[in-house]
């Protein structure tokens, strides 16, 4: 082979890499935040049918409520797949995984400024440890809500995070019949009717048709309506002494438990998949280009 052809293929090579680093550099992320790994995830996604049974069994008034969500979306379900875990948004398939949105980016470039601060750079990658601490449901979404350690709050977007602290009663009962789920932890806590004014949340699942982003603003409208005092409100007793309260007019039924969850999610990003097809151009251009080099070599050889 003559230099002339290794300098071509070594040219080749190093245009590949820095092609495929600046398209590293450039990818476009959807939103950042705390993921579960699938072992918790799936811990999760029983523990949460788990809860929607029996909430099912022993509340009248939870029940009325869902069946009547369920015959005004005229829709052939059961009340137990009425909220279905909404799909991934890249490959529009059954996404395992469960996560907490710190910052959503709409598929931009490179979500700036925010990932560009300091503590978004620095923690890139941290396992967390999150706290769940509640459950809610409206007609559109079924969600957990979150609070946020200091550390959390300086990488979740909106303002205003601050949790309350006004004191229902304390329970020290136990939730033995759920403890046995891997990479899920259940810590006793003050039941609250102001538990936290974040809407920081996981999805569990949403009504058909129903983005999983709506539920933050369902949150964000039960975080209201839990200070405002004129809003009307049903106390509903469970069977695990845990406390449901019905909003408003069968507007959202949030449950606040005499125990709260923790489980460990990685903060990262989620990057769209427009990335993904740059990628898968880029490989195989540069493998023809490797195969036409060989040629070139080849013939070199023979003459």
């Amino acid at each position: 082979m003559s230099y002339s052809t290794v300098k071509i293929i070594i040219s080749l090579f190093g245009i590949y890499l820095v092609a495929n680093g600046k398209s590293a550099e450039t990818k476009n992320i959807l939103y950042y935040g705390w993921f579960l790994d699938e072992m918790t995830a799936e811990s999760l996604k029983n523990i949460t049918d788990s809860y929607l049974n029996e909430y099912l069994e022993h509340s009248s008034e939870f029940k009325q409520f869902l069946e009547s969500a369920v015959n005004n979306s005229s829709l052939n379900t059961t009340l137990q797949d009425y909220f279905s875990k909404p799909l991934d948004p890249n490959s529009q398939s059954f996404d395992p995984l469960y996560h907490v949105t710190a910052k959503f980016c709409g598929g931009r470039d490179n979500c700036s400024p925010y990932s560009d601060l300091e503590q978004v750079v620095n923690n890139t990658g941290k396992i967390f440890t999150m706290e769940l601490i509640g459950w809610f449901f409206t007609n559109r979404t079924y969600g957990i809500r979150m609070s946020l350690s200091a550390e959390q709050k300086e990488l979740y977007a909106p303002d205003g995070e601050s949790n309350l602290t006004t004191i229902l009663r304390d329970n020290t009962n136990t939730m033995t019949s759920y403890k046995n789920y891997p990479g899920i932890e259940y810590v006793e806590q003050e039941l609250s009717l102001t538990p936290s004014s974040s809407t920081a949340h996981i999805t569990i699942g949403c009504a058909p048709g129903i983005p999983a982003q709506v539920t933050g603003d369902d949150l964000g409208k039960i975080v209201t309506m839990e200070s405002d005092s004129a809003t009307p409100r049903v106390n509903i007793s469970l069977a695990d002494s845990s406390l449901m309260v019905q909003y408003g007019e069968w507007e959202a039924f949030v449950v606040y438990p005499h125990s709260k969850i923790k489980a460990n999610a990685t903060f990262r990003p989620y990057y769209s998949e427009s990335e993904g097809d740059n990628n898968a151009t880029t490989m195989p251009t540069f493998l023809l280009l490797i195969l036409f080099c060989s040629y070139l070599a080849l013939l070199d050889c023979i003459n």
